[in-house]
């Protein structure tokens, strides 16, 4: 498989068993998973590899019910434009020292900058909130949701922002209980922070 070439991701499966799985069928927009024959690794477990400036991968979600969580293990959601990601129609990105939620409104969540990162997004009915690495962004803004079933990992090219990292992992919930164990699971894996 991939024998000393490149190997990009078509289909990254939904290991929920809900077949919500997210594709890509544009070469030109497909993240990397396998470079010169070699698995690529992200805090030494799999992981693919963004390019900044095109790729995402696309995929459809349940009808939103009342709030969700969105867990995402990866590299360089600390400089500005990274970290892209349209979460329900919604677009994140970092800007600055900030991240910017555009969905219904402007939403600015001021974080700190470590280098390996676990970021939480919780949605509800009028409000979001984010987390990274276990701590609670400070927000400022508005926000009046609009949600559509569909999520882009790696981009959120109605604002041209693009993730130039690593995602290691994309989990969504369907409720918003039990953040801490959720993430307290993540880290034990993956040892992030």
């Amino acid at each position: 498989f991939c024998s000393g070439t490149d190997g990009f991701v078509t289909t990254w499966y939904d290991q929920s068993g809900n077949a919500n799985n997210a594709t890509q069928a544009t070469a030109s927009k497909q993240p990397k998973i396998v470079s010169l024959g070699s698995t690529i690794t992200y805090l030494s477990k799999p992981s693919i590899l963004y390019n900044g400036t095109s790729q995402y991968i696309q995929n459809s979600l349940p009808t939103y019910s009342s709030s969700e969580q969105y867990y995402i293990v990866g590299e360089g959601f600390t400089d500005s434009g990274r970290g892209a990601q349209a979460i329900r129609g919604g677009n994140l990105w970092r800007d600055g020292s900030a991240f910017r939620f555009l969905n219904g409104g402007n939403m600015y969540f001021t974080t700190g900058s470590p280098a390996n990162n676990l970021l939480v997004v919780q949605l509800n009915a009028s409000d979001a909130d984010l987390y990274l690495n276990n701590i609670a962004a400070t927000e400022s803004g508005s926000f009046s949701p609009t949600y559509n079933t569909t999520s882009l990992i790696g981009g959120a090219p109605s604002v041209g922002t693009y993730h130039d990292s690593f995602i290691s992992e994309y989990i969504v919930w369907g409720n918003t209980d039990n953040r801490n164990e959720k993430q307290t699971n993540i880290n034990d894996f993956y040892s992030i922070y």
